[in-house]
C-alpha cells in the first residue's frame, strides 16, 4: 500500500513513542501547556472511547534528549464494516498533531503514514484548526465552529448576539422557560432523554448512555449539564465541557414539539452568561457542517467562525454528515422510536465517528 510519501526518517524530531499508562500524566501536562491542544487531546478521551466503543488507541508522542514531550498525535484505529481507518479523533470535532517544534510534527506525521500503511487503512484523518506541514495529506474543509468572546460586559454581549436572538430569548422568557445547570452525574439522565428524543427526529443513531457517563467519570470537574424546562418538563439540554479558559458545547438537543418557545436561543444565551460569570473567556458553540440549519443558527450569534481543517492521507473528499451519506437509512431511522434508538443506536454510532 505504499503511496510514495516524502518524509525521510523523521528522526530529527526525536523518537516517536506510543503512550503507556505511566506516561499519561506527562501527556496531560503537555496538553495543559501547549497552546494548540483541545479538550479531546487529554488522555481521558482515550479511556472514554476505549471503554465505551472498544476502538484501539494508538497515542503517539515525541521526546527531546531530556525526556520532555515535544509533540503528540492521538489516533484511533476504527475497524468498521465500511472499511478500516485511523482517526484523530473519533466522536470529536478536533484532534490532530500538537507540537512545540516543527521536526516533532514531521516525525509524528511520518509515523502516522507508516501506521496507515501497516494497518492497510482506507485513509488516515486528522481533524484540526490549523494548517498542516505534510505534503501528502490533503485538506477538506466543510465544518466550522463558532467562538464567542465572553470578556466584554453583559450588555456588549447582548448587543453582539443580535436583535433576532434577543427577541427569541424574550419569547422564551414570556413562555415561562427556566434555565438550570448541574454538575452531578444524576443530571445526565435528564440530558440523555432530551438528547435522544432530539436526534431521533433527525434520523441519527444515538450515543450510548454509558458514553456520556464515561465522559463525566473521566472529567468530573469539567462537565456540566445545562437544561431548559417548561413547567417541570425539560425541553432542551446541553452537555458542556470546560477546558483552559473555554466552555465547549459538546452535545445537545431540544424536543421537536417545544420549538415554538425558542428553547435553543434561551438555552445558549444562559449558557453564555453562566460561562462568563464563571470566569471563562470563550464559548465554543461546537461543530456544524456549512449550509445546515445548525450552522446557520450558530452563525447568527455574532461569534467568530473558525473553519475546521480535516486532513486526509490519502485524500477522502466525503465528510458529509451521516444523514446525507446514509440518506435512506436516516429516513428509516427517523421512524424508529427514541426508546429503540437508545437501545440499538449505539451499535451503529460506534462506527459513525
Amino acid at each position: 500500500m505504499s503511496r510514495g510519501h516524502k518524509y525521510g526518517d523523521g528522526m530529527t524530531g526525536g523518537e516517536v513513542r506510543q503512550l503507556t499508562l505511566r506516561d499519561e500524566q506527562r501527556w496531560d501536562d503537555f496538553v495543559r501547556t501547549c497552546k494548540d491542544t483541545t479538550f479531546f487531546h487529554q488522555a481521558g478521551w482515550k479511556h472514554v472511547v476505549e471503554k465505551t466503543y472498544r476502538h484501539r488507541s494508538i497515542y503517539l508522542f515525541t521526546e527531546d534528549e531530556t525526556g520532555e514531550i515535544t509533540g503528540i498525535l492521538p489516533l484511533f484505529f476504527i475497524n468498521s464494516p465500511l472499511g478500516k481507518k485511523l482517526v484523530s479523533l473519533p466522536f470529536a470535532p478536533y484532534g490532530g498533531i500538537c507540537a512545540t517544534r516543527q521536526p516533532a510534527a514531521a516525525s509524528l506525521l511520518a509515523e502516522a503514514v507508516r501506521r496507515s500503511e501497516s494497518l492497510s487503512v482506507k485513509f488516515c484523518e486528522l481533524r484540526s484548526f490549523h494548517e498542516h506541514p505534510c505534503p501528502d495529506f490533503r485538506c477538506r474543509e466543510g465544518y466550522s465552529t463558532f467562538i464567542m468572546d465572553l470578556r466584554p460586559d453583559e450588555q456588549a454581549l447582548a448587543d453582539t448576539i443580535g436583535k433576532k436572538n434577543r427577541n427569541m430569548i424574550r419569547k422564551g422568557e414570556k413562555s415561562g422557560l427556566a434555565f438550570q445547570s448541574f454538575e452531578n452525574k444524576a443530571a445526565l439522565d435528564e440530558f440523555y432523554q432530551v438528547y435522544t428524543d432530539s436526534i431521533s427526529a433527525l434520523g441519527t443513531p444515538a450515543h450510548s448512555r454509558g458514553f456520556f457517563q464515561e465522559v463525566h467519570a473521566r472529567f468530573p470537574a469539567d462537565v456540566s449539564v445545562a437544561t431548559v424546562s417548561k413547567g417541570h418538563k425539560p425541553v432542551a439540554a446541553l452537555l458542556l465541557l470546560r477546558f483552559k479558559d473555554q466552555v465547549i458545547s459538546g452535545w445537545g438537543g431540544s424536543l421537536p414539539d417545544s420549538l415554538d418557545y425558542a428553547p435553543n436561543n434561551f438555552l445558549y444565551w444562559h449558557a453564555l452568561l453562566e460561562a462568563r460569570q464563571q470566569g471563562h473567556s470563550f464559548f465554543d458553540f461546537g461543530r456544524s457542517l456549512k449550509g445546515t440549519g445548525n450552522y446557520h443558527f450558530k452563525r447568527h450569534w455574532g461569534a467568530t467562525e473558525r473553519p475546521l481543517r480535516y486532513w486526509f492521507y490519502p485524500y477522502n473528499p466525503d465528510i458529509r454528515p451521516p444523514q446525507e451519506r446514509f440518506g435512506l437509512g436516516a429516513k428509516v431511522w427517523k421512524l424508529i422510536p427514541p426508546s429503540i434508538n437508545r437501545l440499538m443506536g449505539p451499535m451503529i454510532r460506534k462506527y459513525v465517528v
